[in-house]
């Protein structure tokens, strides 16, 4: 237990330190006994059933893996937003932008305006690349606040700022923000299903599991009753 090169003053302590924690372990044990009735107790067959649905949870996992399909067509993720939009209702607003952080001495930024809000792609990359702190190109949604942690935008009302705004810049300590706004979402209103296409995946898959699942223990079933494995009495 305590190995080598460890000093007499250290094994003296970590042999101290086993003993104290076994005998208080086992005189927590037989208070136990003295306390709680065995009816109450029941460890084997808690064990035993924790075993099994361990054993069974294993098994469900296994097959799983080798015969859940995890591909979802664009069509299911279409299906299932058409089905279930009013679930995708937003608690928050939500923006598609591109932004671009730059030091305030960063050459072009006249330049780098116009790219940007006419979706130059090609000489855009070419300047972040060269000269920004932060960027990101991909028209890419956004939860509001989440945004606001990035750039700060100060507005005590969002939704009249997404309205009013399709540019934005502002500058805070040495830097500079650009940002383009290409569409956006108000608080309330259905989430784009571009936003949910992940969550929506996840639900269609897991749904897939559930049933794989349940497939997988009727077929068991279904298995050992032609097998007369079993025996109703």
């Amino acid at each position: 237990m305590i190995g080598e090169n460890v000093s007499e003053t250290d094994s003296t302590e970590l042999v101290n330190h086993y003993v104290e924690t076994w005998v208080r372990r086992n005189l927590l044990l037989l208070k136990a006994e003295e306390i709680i009735p065995d009816t109450e107790v029941d460890i084997e067959g808690k064990l035993e059933d924790y075993r099994e649905s361990l054993v069974i949870f294993v098994l469900e996992k296994e097959l799983t893996k080798r015969n859940l399909d995890t591909i979802v067509e664009e069509k299911e993720l279409k299906s299932y937003y058409e089905q279930h939009k009013e679930s995708f209702r937003l608690k928050d607003n939500l923006l598609k932008a591109q932004f671009v952080i730059v030091g305030k001495n960063a050459p072009k930024q006249d330049s780098l305006t116009w790219w940007l809000k006419k979706k130059q792609l090609t000489p855009l990359k070419r300047y972040c690349e060269e000269n920004a702190n932060n960027y990101g190109l991909e028209e890419k949604w956004y939860l509001f606040t989440n945004f606001t942690q990035r750039i700060p935008i100060k507005t005590s009302d969002p939704a009249r700022f997404l309205q009013k705004n399709s540019f934005y810049k502002t500058e805070q300590n040495f830097s500079q923000f650009y940002v383009k706004i290409n569409d956006y979402r108000l608080k309330g209103e259905v989430a784009p299903m571009e936003y949910k296409r992940e969550d929506i995946a996840k639900i269609i898959v897991n749904k897939r599991r559930i049933d794989l699942i349940k497939k997988i223990k009727d077929d068991v079933y279904e298995e050992a009753i032609n097998k007369e494995a079993f025996e109703i009495y």
